[in-house]
């Protein structure tokens, strides 16, 4: 018996367990922190179905494309009508977002499963609109990560194989 607990005794042991130790917590870690992300993920996107100017912001970002007069809300003369402060609702939101992707705040995959055909049109819906605000303000950084991470969930990857189906002939 002597001999065993000198062997859990010894420097190497202890050390060893130490060490088990501190890997143990570390993965706990990096496991709490995702789990955080992905829990702050799915908050986001819940908080969003239940906000009227969430939905009021892509209602007006969509009519005033259809109508063309999309861009004439960059100026100056047209930032405290009411369709001037939905878009721009709808568009910080996203650029926040896409802030909270970049800095890997927000779980990237949680938000792209439920934003990423909402982001690709908001963004197509708005892009005149921005790069005219950009020119107005003289300041080519505004939406910007709104804009990359729209190009980026709007390129769809390309298969790496086709799946080819047997074509079936119904007999009659």
């Amino acid at each position: 018996m002597g001999s065993l607990w000198s062997t859990f005794a010894s420097d190497d042991v202890r050390n060893a367990f130490v060490m088990g130790g501190v890997v143990i917590a570390l993965l706990s870690l990096k496991n709490t922190v995702e789990l955080a992300k992905k829990k702050q993920s799915s908050d986001l996107v819940f908080a969003g179905r239940n906000d009227k100017d969430f939905a009021g912001g892509i209602s007006a970002l969509k009519r005033r494309r259809e109508a063309g007069s999309i861009r004439e809300l960059a100026f100056a003369r047209n930032y405290g009508q009411p369709d001037a402060v939905s878009v721009s609702y709808i568009l910080n939101y996203f650029e926040a977002v896409s802030v909270g992707v970049s800095q890997k705040i927000y779980d990237e995959s949680i938000l792209k499963e439920n934003y990423c055909g909402t982001v690709v049109k908001i963004w197509a819906y708005a892009s005149d609109y921005v790069l005219e605000l950009r020119k107005v303000q003289d300041n080519h950084a505004i939406y910007k990560n709104l804009q990359r991470m729209a190009e980026r969930w709007g390129s769809p990857a390309k298969p790496r194989w086709k799946v080819r189906l047997p074509l079936v002939r119904s007999e009659r």
